[in-house]
């Protein structure tokens, strides 16, 4: 596989993806609620560290923008200010 689609991959994997599983685990391990709670509670919290991952792509970490480029960070992050308010509003009804 060409390897300029390997990098870029794995790296947004790992932000998107595998960042918010321990936090995810930690927050349903901890918590005895219904499903439909724990599933709003969820979308929540990706809904925040997509908020924390914009704001952190947003101060260009040298380190990422020599690895990745800047225009590949620039889309990912319009992306996810797109996608956030999508996960966002899903956690407002809360069932009482």
């Amino acid at each position: 596989m060409n390897k300029r689609l390997v990098r870029p991959t794995l790296v947004w994997l790992i932000i998107l993806v595998i960042l918010p599983l321990p936090l995810l685990w930690l927050l349903n391990a901890g918590l005895t609620d219904s499903f439909h709670n724990l599933l709003i509670y969820d979308l929540g919290l990706l809904a925040y560290t997509y908020w924390l991952t914009i704001v952190y792509l947003s101060t260009r970490p040298k380190w990422l923008e020599r690895w990745l480029g800047l225009p590949k960070m620039y889309l990912v992050h319009g992306l996810l200010g797109v996608l956030r308010p999508c996960v966002g509003p899903a956690t407002l009804p809360v069932v009482l």
